[in-house]
């Protein structure tokens, strides 16, 4: 691409063409940038200086590049500045002399590991996404374009964006280093004409060179980990671009023109870009490089084959469409015929009337050419000149408005009709998610309790097991209870009783087998009687239920409870 200083390269001899072209023609203010697919855009203040400091550091830095090949390479043709050089026709010498301009711009994309990357970004390498433009083009968001005034100055910035591409060496090129991705450096040239006080874009020309890797095989550059993911992505780019080539040839030779819909241009970022060249008709020429080596026969051979499949496919239309003038065409040529006269004071053709105080306009499509027009400074003309083309073309517009406010008003009713769809759905959806998250939190206490009753059958299956065990073993896991010895009431009953306070209570109180309190206190329990009837009681509890009821006998007897 760059080629020895001895000898120069692709590039270096493509902008020597393009500036000995240009050369006295370049506008230099640098307030200019390009927008969209073929528009521009006047740049502020701080833009304006954003940029020529960017490009000041890059093109430094690709002059000392140059300087240093050439002291290793010999030679002593150096650059002629290291800084922004500044062409002889001055921004606002072009501004003013009237006539056309050119800008130049220069940009450098990258595509690695299928992303796209800004090489002129200021800082760390940044990416750019990528949108499609006007008629299948594409263009990349924010991506860098620097006004260039001279050859020195956008060889070095190719220079210096040439070192930030991604090389490295592999088992098949050990001496040297091989490129990691696909590279495009693009030369844009946007045509100013000087209208009155102002500069307005013409035309847009683009002249890109893209260095393409080559195809790499895992038994000959013996890479493994980053590198052969990035072999991987570079095959696969490779065979998108084949692929596509292949099928825009078989489509020629079925005589197929509208091919540009049916290609699957989007399998890639590298066939994504080509896309917008093969829709646009742009006129593209391929270089390809082959390996002498025997060793690399095989790589040859397949790459001759896919070349002879590319030259044959043909890349600009059959038959020119026409050159037909739309509405809005033939409308703003009109205008400019007419800010033409009126700067111009050219009324040769124009006949005055009486001057009027209200501005009157063209707005009925049936006007003849004989309708006043008013101008800016409020005087009336009579423009005789005046086609009936320029009305019909009026009211074709005012026709085609209908028809979009028309259809624009369907659009609105459809889009409220989604909008009402859409809420409704995400009503379903929030109760669904609330039936959801209930579900969920039942599930959750059954699960607990489930695992209750698994801990259960757990120690229960334990138990069994150790009993089981224990039963086969010959050993008594419940040992007998020793059972207490019961005592026999002295009474004619005779009960017997385990606890001795049972016994003591039933000789009181029922067979009144005992009396005294020198018995008892040997026991040491103590005698509670009734202040009434005397009956004796072994707690005071007992006495006192007792006295409840044999209080209320006043005829001195004992009650039933007393017997």
């Amino acid at each position: 691409m760059n080629g020895p200083a001895t000898d120069s390269g692709l590039i270096p001899r493509s902008l020597q063409a393009l500036f000995s072209k240009y050369q006295g023609h370049i506008y230099s203010g640098g307030d200019v940038q390009p927008f969209g697919h073929d528009g521009t855009r006047f740049l502020g203040v701080g833009e304006k200086k954003e940029i020529s400091e960017r490009k000041k550091a890059l093109v430094q830095a690709g002059s000392a590049e140059m300087r240093l090949r050439n002291q290793n390479e010999g030679t002593e043709n150096n650059p002629k500045s290291d800084g922004v050089s500044k062409d002889a026709n001055d921004g606002d010498l072009a501004t003013s002399s009237g006539g056309t301009v050119f800008v130049i711009f220069i940009s450098f994309l990258e595509v690695y590991n299928e992303k796209l990357f800004d090489i002129f970004a200021h800082g760390r390498r940044t990416e750019v996404k990528m949108v499609d433009g006007v008629g299948g083009s594409v263009t990349c968001k924010d991506l860098t374009e620097i006004p260039v005034c001279s050859e020195d100055e956008a060889l070095a910035l190719f220079i210096a964006g040439h070192q930030k591409v991604q090389i490295s060496a592999t088992g098949a090129n050990a001496t040297s280093s091989t490129s990691r991705s696909h590279s495009f450096f693009k030369i844009q040239v946007v045509e100013l004409e000087n209208r009155g006080r102002r500069l307005a874009a013409v035309r847009t020309t683009q002249l890109t060179f893209c260095d393409l890797a080559g195809c790499e095989r895992v038994d000959q550059t013996h890479n493994s980990g980053a590198q052969l993911r990035e072999s991987a992505n570079i095959n696969n780019s490779l065979s998108s671009l084949l692929k596509v080539i292949r099928m825009i040839r078989q489509k020629q030779s079925q005589g197929q023109r509208d091919f540009a819909t049916k290609i699957p241009f989007r399998d890639s970022k590298l066939t994504r870009i080509f896309g917008g060249y093969f829709a646009t008709c742009a006129h593209i020429t391929m270089l390809v490089n082959v390996n002498p080596d025997p060793t690399m026969a095989p790589s040859t051979m397949q790459t001759l084959k896919n070349s002879a499949i590319i030259s044959q496919v043909v890349t600009k239309p059959l038959r020119p469409p026409p050159q037909t003038l739309g509405a809005s065409s033939f409308v703003r040529q009109r205008s400019v015929e007419l800010e033409n006269i009126f700067e111009n004071d050219d009324f040769e053709n124009v006949s005055t009337t009486a001057p009027r105080s209200k501005r009157q306009r063209l707005t009925s499509p049936n006007s003849t050419d004989n309708e006043l027009v008013t101008l800016r400074f409020g005087q009336s003309f009579k423009i005789t000149s005046m086609q009936p083309t320029f009305l019909e073309a009026m009211g074709h517009l005012r026709s085609e408005c209908g028809d979009l406010r028309a259809e624009t008003e369907k659009l609105s009713e459809q889009r409220d009709a989604l909008l009402e769809a859409n809420a409704s759905l995400e009503a379903e959806l929030a109760t669904t998610k609330r039936e959801l998250v209930q579900r969920d939190r039942e599930n959750d206490a059954l699960k607990g309790k489930v695992k209750d009753v698994e801990a259960s059958l757990e120690m229960m299956r334990a138990g069994a097991t150790t009993r089981r065990n224990a039963a086969m073993n010959g050993v008594n896991l419940y040992p007998p209870i020793e059972k207490r010895k019961m005592v026999k009431c002295r009474g004619p009953c005779g009960k017997d009783y385990e606890f001795g306070w049972e016994i003591d209570r039933h000789e009181v109180q029922k067979c009144r087998v005992v009396n005294s309190a020198s018995e008892l206190q040997e026991k040491g329990r103590t005698l509670f009687p009734c202040t009434r009837c005397d009956r004796p009681f072994i707690s005071n509890g007992d006495m006192m239920r007792h006295r409840v009821k044999c209080d209320g006998n006043d005829s001195g007897k004992q009650t039933k409870v007393c017997k």
